[in-house]
């Protein structure tokens, strides 16, 4: 049997992965048939900021260090990774 903070965290982690794997289809368009959209770098760094400050300021975010993402990561005041 799983405990309760166990399990709370699975879900946590689960609904994660549905915001990312949501929001990798909005910015990448990714497994389906239609044609990919052309965005503004910054709109889709905006989006992804948004989601992650909407779900738990306290997530880093990986992503390419002089990219539109980090900067506007920053600018929220959520922690940046730089990929290496």
């Amino acid at each position: 049997m799983t405990s309760g903070i166990h399990s709370r965290e699975m879900w946590r982690a689960a609904r994660l992965v549905i915001i990312l794997c949501a929001l990798a289809c909005v910015v990448c368009c990714v497994g389906c048939a239609k044609a990919p959209v052309e965005k503004d770098a910054a709109v889709q760094a905006a989006a992804l900021v948004s989601a992650i400050s909407a779900y738990d300021p306290g997530l880093p975010l990986l992503t390419l260090p002089s990219g539109e993402a980090a900067s506007a990561a920053a600018g929220a005041g959520l922690t940046v990774v730089a990929e290496a």
